[in-house]
């Protein structure tokens, strides 16, 4: 049943008066046909906060996860640099070991290509080349906290020293977790046709959504 919508001038009820569209400002108005008064139709404070609220929540959700996704994709990018990077570095890395193709294959091909597929579809806002940048300069600094970053500060407090690191920049380890890393930002590159494609789909699906919800809407106008 419409909520009762009250004319200010006859006190006729306008509840099943459609409202037409002002072309000026957009405004839903309702022209009483009793009097002729015009009067503009607002939603009831409750709908409108609940709308309100359902809108605050789907965009904390949003953003909620977008940083979970953050988090869990440096977690994993910056382990599979540290672990391949020093194993191609110290040449102990062995392709015949048990399980090694299958943690290759999710290292360098499922990873990279759902960071890509991220950055493309869940950064669109974003300049392409930003996100990628962005992501990047985040993962460099894990790379070299160890390998850069602990060593030049033990050669600045020789008293930090005792707690076991070294105090030698170990670059050719730092080279090498950042190419492990250039190899995967390279490969996520086949991510951004997947990203672009599930982009499309949620577009579509989203004013396919709108237009079913418009539909429903007319109907019950029309049925009323």
């Amino acid at each position: 049943m419409a909520i009762s919508h009250l004319c200010t001038t006859c006190g006729a009820d306008l509840a099943r008066v459609r409202a037409r569209r002002e072309p000026h400002y957009g405004l839903p108005l309702v022209v009483c046909p009793h009097c002729g008064t015009p009067a503009v139709r607002r939603r009831h404070p409750l709908q409108r906060r609940w709308q309100s609220g359902r809108q605050l929540a789907l965009s904390l959700t949003v953003i909620l996860a977008q940083i979970l996704l953050l988090i869990g994709f440096i977690v994993l990018t910056t382990v599979v640099c540290v672990q391949f990077g020093d194993d191609f570095s110290d040449r102990r890395i062995n392709f015949r070991q048990v399980g090694m193709t299958a943690i290759v294959a999710l290292s360098f091909g499922l990873l990279p290509v759902a960071i890509g597929t991220w950055l493309t579809a869940g950064l669109r806002h974003w300049r392409r080349a930003a996100a990628w940048l962005a992501f990047g300069l985040l993962i460099l600094p894990m790379l070299s906290i160890d390998t850069l970053l602990q060593p030049a500060l033990s050669q600045l407090m020789p008293a930090s020293g005792a707690s076991g690191a070294t105090d030698v920049c170990r670059w050719d380890l730092w080279l090498a977790r950042l190419a492990t890393l250039a190899a995967i930002l390279a490969v996520a590159l086949l991510g951004i046709p997947v990203g672009k494609s599930l982009a499309f789909v949620h577009d579509y699906a989203r004013r396919a959504l709108r237009r079913m919800l418009l539909r429903r809407r007319r109907l019950r106008r029309a049925i009323a």
